[in-house]
């Protein structure tokens, strides 16, 4: 159970335990975990609206918030950042996407005083041609760490439309075995 992993992981101070419970679980579940707990407990990637993270930090059932900028959008997640700054709670979006994702989540951390981490796909664990899709390259502002933003216009970045083109997505589903179990990238 996910109350018994927190609580075998407590020696380990981990930043925080990323959606140990189905979203589709009542807060009041979330809450039994937290308080059950000294491992931080985070959940929000399938949460969409603030009055949706609302429900979980009226009643104490987080330690921080994970938005995830794609879903919300970036005014949702702003109001997010805010709600939780409310309740003296720490954001940490969540963002497995693209490299603009990486980069508009990036803008939005910045932006708010309760930023604690950026989600980030290291290099390793992206397909070879991800530089290649966005200028500058989402590699280039990695150091130590660290995101160094963009200072162009907008977001600060264009897009290789001719690079994307090249490189269509699409998902495989296993149904039996409960959900998404693999992305095959070309």
């Amino acid at each position: 159970s996910s109350m018994a992993l927190a609580k075998a992981l407590e020696p380990y101070n981990l930043m925080f335990f990323e959606d140990p419970i189905r979203q589709d679980e009542s807060p009041g579940s979330y809450k039994r975990l937290v308080d059950a707990t000294s491992t931080p407990v985070g959940t929000g990637e399938n949460l969409y609206t603030v009055w949706d993270f609302r429900d979980y930090l009226e009643i104490g059932a987080l330690d921080l918030v994970l938005p995830d900028v794609c879903h919300v959008g970036i005014t949702q997640a702003k109001k997010i950042a805010a709600l939780a700054e409310a309740y003296h709670l720490p954001v940490a979006p969540h963002n497995p996407n693209s490299p603009l994702s990486t980069v508009i989540s990036a803008h939005l951390c910045a932006n708010i005083p309760n930023f604690l981490a950026l989600e980030y796909m290291s290099t390793e664990m992206e397909p070879p041609w991800r530089d290649a899709v966005m200028q500058p390259a989402l590699g280039g502002m990695i150091a130590d760490g660290h995101l160094e933003l963009p200072t162009g216009p907008g977001w600060g970045v264009e897009i290789v439309e001719e690079e994307v083109a090249k490189h269509p997505h699409f998902e495989v589903w296993y149904s039996g075995l409960g959900g998404r179990q693999g992305l095959t990238v070309r």
